[in-house]
């Protein structure tokens, strides 16, 4: 089966419209609180498209990889993006996503939302 994802430009206006109820954020991301709400709001719209859950309770949010980029002409390091591990957990369900963080060359940032397959059960 195909992995579905889901990529939006982050504006500090954001650009999707607000969820009846955000959950709970926890956990290390590399994100800012603006990008950080605009992030958990495509997680939990894609997780409701998926399940129908519309109350997520929380996000549980873990770094799993910075991607360097080369530094800049005065010697600054910047990141070509960072892939995190948002767990959405509400309504019985437990539903894992990659968040990806790519910075673009207008001072934004692409944010890449990827449905991760479920563990088979034995």
């Amino acid at each position: 089966m195909p992995m579905k994802t889901l990529i939006a430009l982050s504006l500090s206006s954001g650009l999707m419209a607000a969820c009846s109820m955000q959950p709970i954020l926890r956990g290390e991301s590399v994100a800012d609180s603006s990008l950080k709400s605009d992030a958990a709001r495509l997680v939990t719209e894609y997780a409701q498209a998926m399940t129908g859950c519309r109350y997520p309770q929380s996000i549980e949010t873990e770094v799993l990889r910075v991607n360097p980029a080369a530094a800049d002409s005065a010697g600054i390091g910047q990141f070509a993006s960072v892939e995190e591990r948002w767990v959405l957990t509400g309504c019985g369900l437990t539903v894992p996503f990659t968040v990806t963080f790519r910075p673009d060359a207008k001072g934004g940032t692409f944010i890449q939302v990827t449905a991760q397959p479920k563990a088979p059960r034995p």
